[in-house]
Formats: C-alpha cells, structure tokens, sequence
C-alpha cells in the first residue's frame, strides 16, 4: 500500500504499463490509419499515443472503468477522440494565418514570425489588445489546449472561453488592419 503524495502513483503507471503491453501494437495501427484518413502526417500516431498515456496516466480512475466496461473499443474512441481535436487545432491555425498573412507581404520576415503561433512577437501583440485574463486564455489556446482544458485552467464555461477566442480573433484582425 502506498502513501503520503505517491498514493495512487504504482496503480496509474500498472494501468499505462497494462495497456502498452496489450495494446500498443494495435492502437499504433489504429492511430496510423486515423492520420491517414485524415490527411496527417504520419508522425502524430506516435503523438496521439503519447497523448492517450499521459491521459490514462492524469484520469487513471476513469480510465479503469471505462476501460474494464468497454475493452480496446474505448481506447479507440480516445484515439479517435483526440485526431478530432488535432484537426481542429490545424483549421484554427489555418484561420490564424489567415488573418496575419494578409496583413505581411510573403517575402517579409513578419510574413515568417507570424505563421508560427508559438513566437513571442504574436504574445506581444496579443497582450497590448487583450484584458490581462483574455491574453492569458487566447496565449493557452495559441499554444494547443483545448476550449475544455482553458475551461478548466480558469474556472469558466467551456462556451465562454469560444466566446473570447473569437473576440479576441476579431480584436486582434482590427489590430493588425490599423498597423498596415
């Protein structure tokens, strides 16, 4: 029996070790033909696993429910769960290159700066036209979490937190629009 802050810790990492051991060949496949059919770079089956670990690893105790009711049909699901998610988060940041490409001519090194949503020049500009808890919501989305997963970083409604991406979308198009 564990105790003290590593309770819990030997019985998530039996499940993630249980489930790699039974089924990492086979969720690999699976996770490969859902980046197939979704026009993906094969490279994000290995990502979609590691994500789906590092889930079992946070939500263990769900996980074993679900996981003892359903068998490898709830693993594939999570798998399936989490491609959708991907392609969303490559629309939305098509959406955001759309808006500051049009605002830089190609050649230009902004044009470059600004097709990364990572750098820190997009940060700036995000934190001169945002409220201090906007930025801090659009910076967590900029950087891949989910309306659900900023939901629950700040304490908001999930459709809040579409609500002030949008805006704050719109807010930040206005901004670049004034600068060129």
């Amino acid at each position: 029996m564990t105790t003290g802050s590593n309770s819990g810790k030997p019985e998530k990492q039996a499940l993630v070790n249980y489930i790699y051991q039974q089924h990492h060949e086979v969720l690999f496949l699976y996770a490969t033909g859902l980046c197939r059919r979704s026009k993906h770079d094969l490279s994000y089956a290995e990502d979609l696993l590691q994500d789906l670990y590092f889930q079992i690893m946070i939500r263990h105790e769900v996980f074993a429910i679900e996981y003892a009711q359903k068998g490898i049909a709830y693993l594939f699901r999570c798998l399936t769960n989490r491609m959708i998610d991907l392609s969303r988060k490559h629309k939305s940041r098509e959406r955001l290159e759309d808006v500051y490409s049009s605002q830089f001519p190609r050649g230009s090194n902004l044009y470059y700066l600004c097709m990364d949503a990572h750098t820190e020049s997009l940060f700036e500009i995000l934190e001169k036209v945002l409220s201090e808890r906007d930025f801090a919501i659009m910076k967590a989305y900029v950087m891949g979490y989910k309306h659900r997963e900023i939901s629950e970083m700040f304490d908001i409604p999930e459709s809040t937190v579409g609500v002030i991406i949008h805006r704050a979308k719109k807010v930040i198009g206005d901004y670049l629009g004034q600068r060129s």
